[in-house]
């Protein structure tokens, strides 16, 4: 539980075209969650997980930086959405999102950001 809040596993599945190459993470050090939230225009808001990389590091997974947009953006290659959903890698797909629930769970969260003014809502 965060600051009252539960984080979900599924807050770490890997969506179809937005993680092929990976589950994407931003370094603290170089952006901030105010950024990242002005930056994501999901229509509910954004919630930010910090998460330690010596622990993710541990599981193991990898780190990758991506140079884009945005500063700081790493992915981790072993969650991608078409090893979520190969039958043969599943499992240790979903064995690294409960670690990394397990590890927000631990953690602080900011949020949520105030949802961006042009969202539509369901």
């Amino acid at each position: 539980m965060v600051n009252g809040r539960i984080v979900l596993d599924v807050a770490f599945q890997p969506r179809r075209e937005l993680d092929e190459d990976g589950l994407s993470l931003f370094r603290l050090d170089f952006i901030t969650p105010e950024q990242l939230a002005k930056a994501n225009a999901h229509r509910a808001g954004v919630y930010c997980v910090f998460l330690h990389a010596a622990r993710l590091l541990e599981m193991p997974m990898t780190l990758l930086p991506v140079f884009d947009e945005l500063p700081g953006h790493v992915v981790i290659p072993e969650i991608t959405y078409s090893a979520y959903k190969a039958e043969d890698t599943k499992q240790l797909v979903k064995d690294r999102m409960i670690y990394l629930r397990l590890q927000a769970n631990r953690s602080t969260l900011w949020g949520p950001s105030d949802p961006p003014t042009d969202a539509v809502s369901n």
